[in-house]
């Protein structure tokens, strides 16, 4: 018997990263496409930030967040590059860069710059 809705947002709410969850994330949480929609309409408890990336309107706002937030556009094949990754090294010098990444996705949503690449993990 499948989990009642109350708690599949329930969970999502309580293992979003900073506030931040995916699609994905909801369905894996039982939490149906329609009533993904339903939430995020204006005044709802998520805000969409990027296509597929929704925000809990209630969590605390962090500068993280834009990073994360096309981290999960860009999937698990992703990573922060370039300025983006020397930022949240804490590198000397860096100013807050926007979100920059080396994806396999194209078309990165406005605000988000990608580098198209796979990256190829290192053999063991």
């Amino acid at each position: 018997m499948p989990a009642p809705l109350g708690a599949g947002i329930a969970r999502l709410e309580t293992f979003s990263r900073l506030g931040l969850f995916s699609a994905s994330d909801a369905a894996a949480c039982g939490v149906p496409a329609q009533l993904l929609s339903h939430h995020s309409r204006a005044g709802g408890r998520w805000e969409r930030v990027l296509p597929r990336v929704y925000r809990v309107r209630d969590a605390p706002a962090d500068p993280r967040q834009p990073y994360l937030a096309a981290l999960l556009w860009g999937g698990a094949s992703t990573v922060l590059s370039h300025h983006a990754a020397a930022w949240a090294h804490r590198l000397d010098g860096i100013q807050t860069p926007p979100p920059e990444l080396w994806t396999p996705r194209s078309h990165p949503p406005a605000g988000v710059i990608a580098h198209r690449g796979v990256i190829v993990p290192e053999q063991s």
